[in-house]
């Protein structure tokens, strides 16, 4: 499966940039399906099972297999990026809700770790966007 190619064209009610999408996938997982981290996010967009199951039923309104298919990996995370959007108001604390959860955030403040994954990010989505593709390994 071209994941590259999958991440390009994200799904499109959720009406998201691809490049922010592109860049979600290279921070977590560098574009890798069978991914697992120890925490337990999986695949192309390291989405928690429970978090999966919770956008599944209440955002998409469909089973997604996010273990086990990149496609509704990839359909899961831009549905839960998009819904993070809409309630934090900015792409930087939605970027740091989707890494830290927004009830840790609202609760705890960003923390350094998610701070510099945020900026990661976004430097990797400027990178895309200047150069067509995440940088190298």
């Amino acid at each position: 499966m071209d994941i590259g190619g999958l991440l390009a064209r994200p799904p499109a009610p959720y009406g998201l940039d691809p490049a922010r999408v592109q860049a979600l996938a290279w921070q977590g997982a560098g574009w890798q399906q069978p991914l697992v981290s120890p925490p337990g996010p999986v695949g192309v967009m390291q989405l928690l099972p429970e978090t999966a199951a919770w956008v599944s039923d209440d955002i998409v309104g469909a089973p997604l297999d996010v273990a086990g298919s990149a496609s509704d990996n990839v359909e899961a995370g831009a549905a839960l990026l998009s819904w993070l959007i809409d309630h934090a108001g900015s792409e930087e604390l939605a970027l740091a809700y989707y890494f830290q959860g927004q009830g840790s955030v609202e609760r705890s403040g960003v923390q350094p770790t998610t701070q510099r994954y945020v900026d990661s990010v976004l430097a990797i989505r400027g990178h895309i966007v200047r150069y067509g593709g995440p940088p190298g390994p």
